[in-house]
């Protein structure tokens, strides 16, 4: 369910510089985004404006999984493994 309204949020139907700024900054919050903005950047390289920060991407990705190695971690003994 929660991927069904990522997909529109991700950036892949809209560029991040056709928002107006405080938009802008709103949808930057969304690590997707700077990936899709990353791709963009590759292909159409200077004929369009991308907005994204790697160092962000990479830190939200490295935090979520480190919790979810905490969460499996901690629902171990829960789980019965045939």
């Amino acid at each position: 369910m929660i991927s069904y309204v990522l997909i529109p949020l991700s950036g892949a139907f809209t560029m991040v510089a056709w928002l107006p700024p405080d938009f802008q900054k709103v949808l930057l919050l969304i690590p997707f985004v700077h990936g899709v903005e990353m791709v963009r950047a590759g292909v159409f390289n200077e004929f369009t404006p991308t907005y994204f920060d790697v160092g962000y991407a990479l830190l939200c990705g490295a935090v979520f999984n480190l919790l979810g190695l905490a969460m499996i971690a901690g629902a171990r003994d829960r789980i019965a493994v045939e």
